[in-house]
C-alpha cells in the first residue's frame, strides 16, 4: 500500500514536470519593510504619583538699550570783533603813529589820531597796544569797529586798560560807546612804567537795538603831549565770556598767530616817526620812559 502511494506521488511530480518543464518554484519574495512608525504597545501600569513640577521663572521683557547719544558740548562764546589785540596791521617798533580815517589797522576805524605801541611797553596781550592820545600834537584819539548784532540782545564787551606813565595826567580816561550808551572808566597810572603797566580787565554790556552795532573807545585826555589811555585785549560777544577772558595770563589770548602785514601807505606818518627817533631814540616821550623799556 505505502508503495502505491509513493509510485503516485512520484507520478504526479513527473507530470508537473513535464508540463512546467521540471522549475524549480520561484524564491519567496522578502516581506515588504514598512515605513510607518512602530509604535510600542500601551501597558497599563496605573496611576504613578508625580513631584510638583516649579513654575519657569516669568520672563521680564526689558525696553530695548539705546546707546546714548553723546551730549553735545555748548559752543564757546567768539569775539565778534576783528583784531581785537592789534596784532595785525604794519610793522611796529617802539610806536607808529596813525592818522584820522586810516585803513592801517584792520578791523578798526580810526575817528581821533592814535598811536600804536609796539616796544615801547609791554601789551596786555601779545606784542602790541594802543595809546588813545597820539603824539606829537596829542589830543583825544578814539576808533571804532562795527559788528552785526541781534536787537534786544545783550552784549559783553570786555577790555584791558592801563595808561601812559610818560607824561600827566596820571588820571587816564577812557568812553566806551555802543547802542547810544556811553561808560566812562579810568586809570591811573602813578608808580607804572613801560614794563609795569598794571594792566586792569574791565567789562561792560549793552543791548543792542539795530541789526549793526558799533563799538567805539575814545580817550577823555585833552592835554596835548599824547599820553593818553592804554587800550589792548578787546573781546565782544554775544554771550557770557569764558573765564580766561576776564583774567590777564601770562599766554596770550586773543594776539594774532601771524606776522604783522608790511607798512601800506601813510608814508608822511611814518617819516614823522623816523624823524622823532633820529632826534631822540625816545622820540617825543621822556628818556626815563625809554630807559624803562629798553631792552
Amino acid at each position: 500500500m505505502q508503495s502505491a502511494v509513493r509510485f503516485a506521488a512520484i507520478a504526479t511530480v513527473c507530470i508537473l514536470v513535464v508540463v512546467t518543464g521540471c522549475s524549480r518554484p520561484p524564491e519567496p519574495a522578502p516581506a515588504a519593510v514598512s515605513s510607518a512608525p512602530v509604535t510600542t504597545p500601551h501597558v497599563e501600569t496605573g496611576p504613578v504619583a508625580s513631584e510638583p513640577s516649579t513654575p519657569a521663572p516669568a520672563v521680564v521683557s526689558s525696553p530695548e538699550t539705546i546707546p546714548d547719544e553723546p551730549t553735545p558740548i555748548p559752543a564757546q562764546p567768539v569775539n565778534l570783533l576783528v583784531n581785537g589785540s592789534f596784532e595785525g596791521g604794519p610793522q611796529v617798533g617802539q610806536w607808529r603813529e596813525i592818522e584820522i580815517g586810516s585803513t592801517q589797522l584792520p578791523g578798526w576805524a580810526i575817528t581821533g589820531k592814535i598811536d600804536i605801541i609796539g616796544t615801547f611797553w609791554k601789551a596786555a596781550d601779545g606784542k602790541r597796544s594802543i595809546d588813545l592820545n597820539g603824539p606829537p600834537d596829542g589830543g583825544p584819539g578814539g576808533l571804532k569797529q562795527t559788528f552785526i548784532t541781534q536787537p534786544g540782545k545783550t552784549y559783553y564787551v570786555v577790555f584791558a586798560l592801563a595808561g601812559n606813565p610818560g607824561a600827566g595826567p596820571a588820571e587816564k580816561g577812557l568812553e566806551v560807546r555802543a547802542a547810544g550808551k556811553t561808560k566812562t572808566f579810568s586809570f591811573n597810572t602813578t608808580g607804572r612804567n613801560g614794563g609795569n603797566m598794571g594792566w586792569a580787565i574791565h567789562s561792560w554790556e549793552f543791548t543792542a537795538d539795530a541789526a549793526e552795532t558799533t563799538l567805539e573807545f575814545v580817550s577823555t585826555v585833552q592835554e596835548p603831549g599824547g599820553a593818553g589811555p592804554a587800550l589792548d585785549r578787546v573781546w565782544v560777544s554775544g554771550a557770557k565770556p569764558p573765564d580766561d577772558v576776564y583774567r590777564l595770563t601770562s599766554e596770550p589770548l586773543l594776539a594774532a598767530t601771524t606776522p604783522p602785514a608790511p607798512v601800506v601807505g601813510e608814508k608822511n606818518s611814518e617819516k614823522k616817526v623816523e624823524s622823532l627817533l633820529k632826534s631822540s631814540p625816545c622820540g617825543a616821550y621822556p628818556s626815563s620812559m625809554c630807559m624803562a623799556t629798553s631792552g
